[in-house]
């Protein structure tokens, strides 16, 4: 089995927070012949077929829909969890920007709820878990490439523009095909499928708007200051764990008093 790269652990430890979860909602011995039947299929795919079987499994909706609360948050945490220990003060960005979508995505469904009669069902609730994952990957995408660009000899101004001219594409074209990905499924599916493909596209676009409207410009603004362009460990950007022997663009006091005698 192939290791699991560090731009995708976030949301391996999501996927691994889900299975646990389900395993105690729909039972051992149910999860592991449906695992087992599956093969290779999807983890989404899996998840939804999961929220229809909680029926006939004689498990209340209140039960039900407390175990996706747990599944949610314990994937939440996991992902918050790696986020602040890789990434420190940046990963303390990306965790807001969650926060944000999070608060975003809330007002979105009582807006709709209000005006269209908009009802949140478990399989609705699978696809905001699996947003998770995929919102949390855009901000390792970003942060890895500024990354990138401060080994290549950039400064930390220079680095966060240019990453973010990389990352920007590759942010784009992964939502476009988990967007496109809903759309269909959206329009090829009946019942609950239905609810998780809207839910999934909607947090899609959600995700798209905070990372440019919040998180490219409040990582722009930490760019400027002293403390973050100084390489301390805590930014996440220490030059000794980048493997660089210091910030690009910074120069030494010991240097300064050389020049200044």
């Amino acid at each position: 089995m192939p290791p699991v790269s560090r731009h995708r652990l976030p949301r391996a430890l999501l996927a691994l927070g889900l299975v646990l979860l389900m395993v105690a909602v729909v039972g051992p011995e149910a999860w592991a012949a449906k695992a087992a039947a599956a093969g290779s299929a999807s983890a989404a795919a899996g998840l939804v077929k999961s929220a229809s079987m909680i029926g006939p499994l004689g498990i209340s909706p209140f039960l039900a829909r407390a175990a996706f609360g747990i599944a949610g948050a314990l994937g939440l945490g996991l992902v918050v969890v790696y986020l602040l220990f890789y990434y420190r003060a940046l990963g303390m960005v990306a965790v807001v920007s969650l926060i944000l979508a999070a608060i975003i995505t809330y007002f979105v469904f009582v807006i709709l709820g209000r005006q269209v009669g908009l009802a949140l069902t478990l399989a609705g609730v699978a696809g905001a878990i699996v947003a998770i994952g995929i919102t949390a990957d855009s901000f390792v995408v970003y942060f890895e490439r500024i990354r990138d660009e401060i080994r290549e000899g950039r400064s930390l101004r220079a680095a966060c523009d240019a990453g973010w001219a990389r990352a920007r594409s590759t942010i784009l074209a992964a939502d476009f095909v988990s967007f496109l990905a809903a759309v269909i499924l959206y329009y090829l599916s009946v019942g609950a499928v239905r609810g998780f493909a809207f839910v999934l596209g909607l947090t899609t676009l959600i995700d798209v708007m905070v990372a440019f409207i919040f998180t490219r410009p409040m990582v722009s603004v930490l760019a400027r200051s002293t403390w973050f362009t100084s390489g301390h460990p805590l930014t996440g950007l220490d030059p000794r764990r980048l493997g660089v022997t210091s910030m690009p663009g910074q120069t030494s006091s010991r240097t300064k008093d050389k020049v200044e005698v």
